[in-house]
């Protein structure tokens, strides 16, 4: 469905002008290339979590949940975190607990 497109690309929209904010605010904190990677996660992820935007079929099929977006979500942030740029640990993703938790 375009709505999902439309909502997603106004979303980002709004993200941009806070970020556009912080940056004037923040100068000497602000990464641009961050900044602008963050975003454009942010647009595969809901890419991936809508199935393209509604445009792959959910599976299991009659399914009143969307299993299969958010499958394809997870893992693609997974890999992502995976990265040697990331890292498992970076991203807070551990087996370990921490004892003052």
């Amino acid at each position: 469905m375009l709505s999902e497109f439309y909502l997603t690309l106004g979303q980002v929209g709004v993200i941009a002008v806070l970020g556009a904010i912080g940056a004037v605010m923040f100068r000497n904190q602000f990464r641009l290339s961050w900044f602008v990677g963050a975003l454009a996660l942010y647009v595969v992820y809901n890419f991936l979590l809508t199935r393209g935007f509604f445009a792959l079929p959910n599976l299991p099929q009659g399914s009143g949940w969307n299993w299969f977006g958010k499958g394809l979500s997870l893992s693609f942030m997974l890999i992502i975190a995976a990265f040697p740029l990331f890292g498992y640990r970076r991203c807070g993703i551990t087996v370990k607990q921490n004892k003052r938790s």
